[in-house]
């Protein structure tokens, strides 16, 4: 069962068609995933010239789960599916992210006493705060060869939860620069030098971090920190960012009533 797709043209005009199926079908809006595929189509006759398709091994499972819940064959759920890019040596990069969203909702009770005649009357009222929150964690980096096989699957491991904000400084903004890949995001910078496994939550504050995620056209992934919130005296809104040149990114940010623009120049 395809849960999700993307389309593109690959550098000989054949159309290419890569996504993620489950083995479980589901009435739920968001459907788990257990695999990648890639496909190959004639652009004019429609016909499959070339297929290939990944399931996912448990070592992998287990970044979203614990490693008894991969072996028992349970499927990663809440990705989301981006955009299917091809490189200058023929190779594409598929990229998703890993989001929910969610509300929570705290109830206050009051009781209070009025004293009528010769006898108290009580009087119970209730009121409801309620807000949304957003998790934008991993990316996922599915990396298929020139020859249309899935090499393989990486992850870019980030942890943003925030509330109440629209999730505007989550996520991550994309430039594609000749044959690499630039990612850029805001992350706690104690997870550029982070043990494997070990995860740090971003926060909303002047520790915040704006990182760039560099793939090259190996599919290799490098990541350095730009600047941080508190340099910049604002909070970097990527999914507001947009690639503007070839090698430039126009990029925002906000705090409360300040906010700033910039340009990012990709070397």
């Amino acid at each position: 069962l395809i849960t999700d797709m993307r389309f593109s043209y690959r550098p000989n005009g054949d159309i290419a068609c890569a996504g993620f199926f489950s083995d479980k079908f589901s009435l739920r809006k968001t459907n788990t995933i257990a695999g990648a595929f890639y496909i190959i189509l004639d652009p004019e006759s429609g016909s499959v010239k070339h297929q290939n398709f990944k399931v996912f091994d448990q070592a992998f499972l287990s970044n979203f789960m614990t490693y008894d819940a991969a072996a028992r064959g349970k499927e990663i759920k809440n990705i989301n599916l981006y955009d299917l890019h091809f490189l200058e040596n023929g190779s594409a990069i598929l990229l998703a992210e890993e989001y929910t969203d969610y509300e929570t909702t705290v109830s206050m009770t009051t009781i209070s006493y009025s004293y009528q005649s010769n006898y108290y009357t009580q009087t119970t009222s209730t009121i409801s705060f309620t807000w949304k929150n957003y998790e934008f964690d991993n990316i996922v980096v599915l990396k298929i060869n020139p020859d249309g096989i899935i090499d393989g699957v990486d992850l870019i491991t980030k942890k943003q939860h925030t509330s109440a904000d629209g999730g505007m400084y989550s996520s991550f903004a994309t430039a594609y620069v000749g044959d690499k890949i630039y990612l850029i995001y805001n992350d706690n910078p104690k997870n550029l030098t982070a043990a494997p496994g070990e995860l740090h939550r971003f926060r909303k504050n002047k520790e915040a971090v704006v990182v760039c995620a560099e793939i090259d056209y190996n599919g290799n992934i490098t990541k350095k920190a730009l600047f941080s919130a508190g340099d910049a005296e604002i909070l970097t809104c990527p999914r507001s960012c947009r690639q503007i040149a070839e090698n430039r990114m126009e990029i925002y940010g906000q705090k409360r009533k300040k906010f700033k623009w910039g340009i990012l120049e990709f070397q």
